[in-house]
């Protein structure tokens, strides 16, 4: 007499799939009284199968008159651990029969089918926007440059707010990483942009010209009471620059007794001036 009609699940009161690892998503299981007699006092009993929490189950109260319809609803979590695919709930009813006539009690169990959505589907789209040597405007650099700022923009053109936003950069072997990663943003919104400041020394020994490098952007997104991670890889190419000068790069610019004063046999604390030009494109020491 009482037929299973429906089995849905929602979210925030929307219609909503479940996927692994979403919390206090809504099971609506609904049913039609196709019999002749009026039921009441519904008591829903669900057992899950393991991964799945449920937090308390309730029924419309009724009277379910013949012909009406009515709804087991329950709060349920559902472990990261569970793959996606169709399982199957146990519910037990226990109801009372015609409770303003001879009153009895009644029971029946149903086989539930509960489905689990692949949460591959589900991603938003983080894209490299520009990536160069410096912090605000692009700087040239040279084998031996020291501490050198990488800025790194993104955008999300994706649907979703990517979260808790991290970037790494892997880079050729002559260049020195003195930090490589960095978080980038606590929330990155759909059509927002972003940047992070990575530094590196450049070896001595590399050669001007073009170099690949590896960015690793790490975020996660929340859909429907999942939360789901989310790991992309980009490449790039900077440039090195072909220095003005090699070594020694140390150049004498001027040279003379202080302030161009004569000094001749036996003078005595004469000062000589020496001015160099350090042709170099980082510091030395």
């Amino acid at each position: 007499p009482i037929d299973l009609v429906s089995v849905d699940w929602s979210y925030n009161g929307n219609p909503a799939p479940a996927l692994p690892g979403s919390q206090y998503v809504i099971l609506s299981i609904t049913f039609v009284n196709r019999g002749e007699d009026t039921y009441s006092g519904f008591q829903p009993r669900l057992i899950l199968p393991r991964g799945f929490t449920v937090f308390g189950t309730s029924a419309d109260p009724g009277p379910i008159t013949p012909g009406s319809i009515f709804t087991v609803r329950s709060y349920v979590n559902v472990s990261d651990t569970v793959l996606p695919g169709n399982y199957i709930a146990n519910l037990t009813l226990r109801f009372s029969v015609n409770p303003s006539g001879i009153n009895t009690v009644g029971s029946m169990n149903f086989s539930i089918p509960l489905y689990i959505m692949d949460p591959k589907g589900f991603d938003t789209k983080i894209s490299i926007v520009n990536a160069y040597w410096g912090t605000g405007t692009p700087n040239p650099v040279y084998p031996g440059s020291k501490n050198v700022p990488l800025t790194v923009e993104i955008v999300n053109v994706g649907l979703y707010t990517a979260q808790a936003v991290q970037i790494g950069i892997s880079a050729p072997e002559t260049f020195t990483p003195i930090i490589n990663s960095t978080s980038v943003t606590s929330t990155l919104p759909s059509g927002s942009f972003a940047s992070a400041v990575l530094y590196f020394d450049i070896s001595p020994h590399t050669t001007p010209g073009s170099y690949v490098f590896l960015v690793n952007v790490k975020y996660f997104i929340s859909v429907y009471g999942a939360t789901i991670y989310r790991y992309v890889k980009f490449v790039f190419v900077l440039y090195v620059s072909q220095p003005t000068s090699g070594p020694p790069y140390i150049n004498v610019v001027n040279s003379g007794w202080l302030n161009n004063y004569p000094v001749y046999p036996g003078t005595q604390n004469a000062t000589f001036s020496l001015t160099i030009n350090n042709e170099a494109t980082f510091p030395i020491a």
